[in-house]
């Protein structure tokens, strides 16, 4: 039965679940493909026409609608996502034959819903590439933010807070850039393989790559995700990972001896890049809140075979932790930064996923500043653009304490990506990477 399961479909059925469950789209892929059996060499193409759909569904749906006879948007799930994929490929996919993607279309709604609805998304299909032919695309200061988040696909609330925070020409940068197809980063493990000779490797197997000239260990490829099932994978030569993250990692500033701690640390990114550039000398113990999280991190230390960190569960937010004198914070955030790698999170965040992320923060923060020695530092972290995720979380804990001050962190990442406070601080369609925070606390008292 699996056999006779086309990719199309498989991607109507994935996007079905990710409507009618909200769940994180990558939990729901994983999911999917395991209990499905999908082959591992059809999971990138299904998984680049997921996340399309999601980066584009907002305007999508716009055109559907137009000729769609009745309430499309209460229509069956598996029915509009079929036609949000017709018509994506229609538009967006030239080197595919219309017919070809209508054919298709139809047989598949045909089999799931019956001969009506068939001849319905027969029937908008056929029109789809005239409506968008139709449709003007041009956007200006005067524009309404409901044509906004039509041509740009973003929530209304999103678009109101960013033009509010970032200005006109930043926001639409923005959303322009989360609407890209993302470029994969990936950071080679010098204790395994020097750059020169994965580089090489790259080269006999005919990807295409070019240099980070920001941190010398990683690269920016394409076609990345094939990667994944390669045995230079498996063996931990190299990790997926954002240059951004990379630039957290650098603000640890970690020496040996240091007593070093990761308190929300999965999937381990971070921890799994200072054992790297510690030659695993550096002794880390890295934990996490959620069960699940934590197979994540066992997964990427086991995978990459470091033995100098250990792992452990714990809540940041109240749990007891061993006194030490570094500790990374990267805490639970809203990821308004990484919106271009996770097409999903635009429609599962809510406006007051940001009040309860705030929350969250504080808490953490509080509660880890127990845990610094006098002369150790934290470095509080994010994956978000809010300011209210940022500095706001600093200045108000450093309102209600004297044991801590700010340290900037200007020799320790490139100056480009150090805001006017002296925080690392990224713009993604500025810096063409993911959007993030760090700061450090020096513990003074």
């Amino acid at each position: 039965m699996n056999n006779k399961i086309q990719p199309r479909e498989h991607v109507i059925k994935i996007c079905e679940t990710f409507d009618n469950h909200g769940l994180k789209l990558s939990i729901i892929m994983n999911d999917y493909f395991l209990k499905n059996k999908v082959s591992k060499s059809k999971r990138p193409e299904i998984t680049f026409l997921v996340q399309e759909i999601m980066r584009k569904k907002n305007y999508l749906d716009f055109l559907i609608n137009k000729t769609f006879k009745g309430d499309y948007f209460k229509s069956h799930s598996f029915l509009k996502n079929t036609l949000r994929l017709g018509s994506y490929e229609i538009i967006y996919r030239s080197h595919i034959p219309d017919f070809a993607v209508v054919n298709e279309a139809v047989a598949i709604i045909k089999k799931k819903l019956g001969k009506s609805p068939a001849g319905l998304v027969n029937a908008i299909l056929r029109k789809i590439k005239n409506i968008d032919n139709g449709i003007n695309k041009s956007l200006s200061q005067k524009s309404s933010i409901n044509d906004l988040s039509i041509i740009l696909s973003h929530p209304k609330w999103i678009l109101k807070k960013w033009k509010n925070n970032f200005g006109w020409e930043k926001m639409i940068s923005l959303c322009e850039w989360n609407n890209k197809i993302p470029d994969l980063t990936l950071r080679i493990n010098t204790n395994k393989i020097d750059v020169d000779t994965f580089k090489n490797y790259l080269n006999k197997k005919n990807f295409l790559f070019k240099d980070s000239e920001i941190l010398p260990e990683f690269l920016i490829i394409k076609n990345g995700s094939l990667l994944r099932n390669s045995s230079m994978f498996k063996e931990g030569f190299f990790s997926f990972q954002d240059i951004s993250s990379g630039l957290i990692s650098n603000l640890v500033d970690i020496k040996i001896k240091d007593s070093f701690i990761d308190a929300c640390a999965a999937p381990g990114g971070k921890c799994s890049f200072l054992a790297e550039k510690t030659n695993s000398k550096l002794s880390i113990q890295a934990f996490d809140i959620d069960s699940n999280r934590i197979k994540l991190l066992h997964q990427t230390i086991d995978r990459l075979n470091i033995k100098s960190i250990t792992i452990s569960k714990k809540d940041a937010s109240c749990d007891s932790f061993p006194v030490s004198n570094k500790i990374l914070i990267d805490v639970p955030c809203t990821g308004t930064g990484v919106m271009s790698k996770r097409a999903d999170l635009r429609w599962r965040r809510k406006p007051n996923h940001l009040n309860e992320m705030i929350e969250i923060q504080k808490k953490i923060l509080n509660n880890m500043s127990k845990f610094i020695g006098i002369g150790g530092e934290i470095i509080y972290s994010t994956c978000s653009l809010e300011k209210e995720e940022n500095w706001d979380i600093i200045d108000d804990f450093l309102s209600r304490t004297d044991k801590f001050k700010f340290i900037s962190s200007k020799n320790l990442v490139p100056s480009n990506f150090i805001d006017h406070r002296g925080a690392l601080s990224t713009f993604p369609s500025i810096h063409k990477i993911d959007g993030v925070f760090g700061v450090k606390l020096k513990r003074i008292l």
